[in-house]
Parts: structure tokens; sequence; C-alpha cells
């Protein structure tokens, strides 16, 4: 897998998800609810199952901190698989966000 993911976003407002894109195919999706305009719950990660086992998974996560970054939102992992990420890699520990903020 040399080439980069890249993620194609689709918001529908409280709800969207992002398209995985690799060598321009869809190969997976992230699908999120929006819990405050700054606050994203990751909501489910699907990768194609021919492509589970070789690290996709922890790409896309990775791929979505770095939006995170770059749009200024937090996240709160709730699909298994993204709070497994989260809690193994260090490096993500700047987008998590520990604590749900109230709905207002």
């Amino acid at each position: 897998m040399a080439n980069e993911l890249s993620l194609e976003k689709i918001d529908n407002g409280a709800t969207g998800q992002y398209n995985v894109i690799l060598e321009d195919e869809r190969i997976g999706t992230i699908s999120y609810s929006w819990i405050q305009p700054e606050h994203m719950s990751v909501d489910y990660v699907m990768v194609n199952p021919l492509l589970r086992g070789k690290g996709i998974g922890n790409k896309v996560i990775l791929a979505l901190a770095a939006e995170a970054r770059k749009e200024g939102f937090k996240m709160t992992p709730i699909c298994g698989f993204a709070r497994i990420v989260f809690m193994r890699d260090e490096s993500l520990q700047d987008v998590l966000q520990r604590t749900a903020a109230p709905n207002n």
C-alpha cells in the first residue's frame, strides 16, 4: 500500500461520513455524529474485509486525526476499534475528547 489514503467528507449537519479512498477506490467508511460543533463522535469505522489485518484501519484513524487537527475538532471514539486505536496510540491524545460535552 504505497499510496496515501484520502478522506472524502459527506456532512449532513448532525451526522456524516468520510469515504476512505485508496488508489481512486473507496475501501472503507467512517460514520460520525456531531455532539457539539467542535466535538465529533466516531461511531463506526469500516474497512474492506479483503484489506483487514494490513494496518489500514490504523491509517484511517490517523488520517481522521489529521483532519481533526486541521479543522479544529476533538473526537470521542464510540466504535470499539477506534477506542482501541486511541488507547494504544499516544499521538492521538491531542484530538481525544476525554469527557462528553453536555448537550445544549
